[in-house]
């Protein structure tokens, strides 16, 4: 299922319905029992019930597997972090807010690098996506929901051009026909990204250091 403005408004309030929607559009598809196995962790079949999920959550965790579930697909480390069970974490209201929290933090640190209106959203998520602001290896991934935006009011299009400012624009969804510069996206001292490292997983979601909150 994918979760109503009225959904999100409510368990995300300081993220834009449009934006968090995209943003598990990608994730998980609208699966609030789905579970996304980091990339060198191989695969699992998906679970049918919550009971089904709570059980091979438990046990790939004990197993020292990496993985992210529900619905903005919160990683094993994140559900530790945020002290959340289970229960909690497949819970659609509680994972939207645990995925709010986490791309605000990223955003924040966006911000704080020098990152400005819709770049700072593009950059928070990258961090969602691979723990880091400045690794361009995500821009597809933030591609990808900046495009599923576009599907849905107010308009984003990717392009050439300027970046629009907002004082708040992970509240404020992008105005109608935004366009992005993604090649001016990353600030001038940051012009040598970190690229993917070996053995990372496109998806990964565990960040050292990590601190809850806005």
């Amino acid at each position: 299922m994918f979760p109503s403005a009225a959904l999100i408004e409510q368990c995300a309030p300081q993220v834009s319905p449009v934006l968090m929607q995209a943003l598990v559009r990608t994730e998980s598809g609208g699966r609030p029992l789905a579970i996304g196995m980091d990339r060198a962790q191989g695969s699992v079949k998906q679970p049918q019930t919550l009971e089904e999920a709570v059980a091979m959550a438990k046990g790939l965790a004990a197993a020292g597997r990496k993985f992210s579930v529900g619905l903005a697909q919160i990683h094993v480390s994140n559900v530790s972090l945020y002290g959340m069970s289970w229960e909690q974490a497949f819970d659609a209201c509680q994972n939207l807010t645990v995925g709010q929290k986490i791309l605000w933090n990223f955003f924040h640190r966006a911000t704080a690098s020098g990152y400005t209106g819709v770049a700072a959203i593009w950059a928070a998520l990258r961090g969602y996506n691979s723990g880091g602001a400045d690794r361009t290896i995500s821009d597809d991934y933030a591609s990808r929901i900046f495009a599923y935006m576009s599907s849905a009011p107010p308009l984003v299009q990717l392009g050439r051009g300027i970046a629009m400012a907002s004082a708040s624009p992970l509240t404020a969804a992008p105005s109608s026909a935004v366009k992005v510069d993604v090649a001016s996206i990353a600030p001038a001292d940051n012009a040598a990204s970190p690229q993917r490292r070996p053995g990372e997983s496109l998806d990964l979601f565990e960040k050292p250091g990590a601190k809850a909150g806005f």
